[in-house]
């Protein structure tokens, strides 16, 4: 056996303080929990379960819609792992049913869909030589012999909206009318994005195939940690590599109520990198500059904003980030601690500091600019406010801040 010498034993030979099984954290991954999506399963089952259930009941048509990174794929794959496994029991079916996943952004025509869904059906199709209709009638004819519904999930199915691709949805609306002897059991979701695409296509087939939608709406801060925590829980990472202040930081970064986008992939692949990151430096647990790193790789800061900024916005902000970088393990200060050290750097500048009414206005201004957050919170008798840099890393920004410093302080002289 090879045995594993220097650098190499170093990167691969070495046990991971912060990860256990980080697989767990890929978007991919189907979960054994999903907070937070237990109604739309319940409702997606509750919806097919007529098909399920009666071997003579109509075909189904339903759409999962909302934005990306809402668990509308993973509500889908677990549907199906629960269809596949009362196939299996041979519980609870009127007969053996078929449970395919494609994905419409992969295989972008008709044509190739229909290819794929034979080809998991055992059906050997050549690239030429047959059309899109002859490739269904197959299809539909397999079943039959194989005594088998099927249920057909086209994922990210807006990509087939548009142009001749649109065709697809016109093919499944008339299957039974193509069919009416045969009566296909085939039964579809439709997973999408956006609802605009739906009114791209005919009046008659949007009445046809999307008379029943399931929406999912982005998540909340809440929500995303909760996620953060059944992923860890599962095995993703060492509970003691993460602490709560970590998962807040992701959460109020991409939580749709914090201003974020509500994706729960973003706030996974953010926390897989902070972790890839405090791996990397030999710690056993994520800091705060860890999930600022991870979060300017997934969403890049836009320096340009920067420019905006006025001379005591700038010295300000720098106050800020000697604050957090003085203390790698707090991710936000009181306004009281940042005005003191405000005044510090202003005198280390030879700058006359402005009063708290002023400073408050700064950061009121960089808050609505997006460059830094401002949570007021309560403190004892009375309220304070905690001033927070989630999504810059403080080392870059410090560079930046610099710079427009001196350019600001020449600007100064030479006026």
């Amino acid at each position: 056996m090879y045995k594993l010498t220097g650098e190499y034993r170093l990167v691969f030979g070495s046990t991971s303080k912060i990860f256990i099984n980080e697989s767990i954290l890929y978007p991919e991954y189907i979960p054994k929990k999903h907070p937070h999506r237990g109604k739309h399963l319940l409702e997606l089952g509750n919806v097919m379960r007529n098909f399920v259930v009666n071997e003579k009941a109509l075909p189904v048509k339903v759409v999962l819609l909302g934005p990306p990174g809402t668990g509308k794929t993973m509500i889908a794959s677990k549907f199906g792992d629960i269809i596949r496994d009362m196939c299996r029991s041979r519980r609870g079916i009127a007969r053996p049913i078929e449970y395919i996943i494609v994905n419409c952004y992969i295989l972008k025509s008709p044509f190739s869909i229909y290819r794929e869904v034979a080809s998991r059906l055992g059906l050997t199709i050549p690239r030429r030589g047959f059309s899109k209709e002859e490739v269904l009638k197959l299809i539909v004819n397999q079943l039959e012999i194989q005594g088998k519904a099927l249920i057909l999930v086209l994922d990210e199915a807006d990509f087939l909206t548009r142009g001749p691709k649109s065709e697809i949805f016109y093919d499944l609306a008339r299957l039974v009318e193509a069919y009416p002897e045969r009566r296909p059991r085939i039964s579809l979701i439709f997973i999408m994005r956006n609802p605009l695409s739906i009114l791209n296509l005919d009046g008659a087939i949007r009445s046809t195939l999307f008379h029943y939608v399931i929406k999912f709406k982005p998540y909340s801060k809440a929500e995303i940690i909760d996620i953060l925590w059944a992923r860890i829980e599962e095995g993703a990472m060492h509970p003691s590599a993460v602490d709560d202040e970590i998962t807040d930081m992701i959460g109020e970064l991409v939580g749709h109520d914090r201003g974020g986008n509500g994706d729960a992939r973003m706030a996974l692949e953010i926390l897989f990198i902070a972790g890839k990151k405090a791996e990397s430096r030999g710690r056993s647990s994520i800091v705060p500059e860890d999930v600022r790193e991870a979060f300017s790789m997934v969403t890049p800061f836009p320096k340009s904003l920067l420019e905006y900024l006025e001379l005591h916005e700038v010295l300000l902000l720098l106050a800020l980030v000697r604050l957090l970088k003085n203390n790698e393990f707090v991710n936000w200060v009181t306004t009281g601690t940042l005005e003191d050290m405000y005044a510090d750097i202003c005198d280390e500048y030879d700058v006359e500091p402005r009063g708290h009414t002023m400073v408050w206005e700064y950061i009121q201004r960089m808050k609505d600019m997006g460059i830094l957050k401002a949570t007021p919170t309560s403190k004892g008798k009375g309220r304070t406010t905690r001033i927070s840099l989630p999504g810059v890393p403080l080392n870059v920004l410090e560079e930046e801040l610099l710079r427009l410093l001196r350019k600001h302080l020449l600007k100064k002289e030479s006026s």
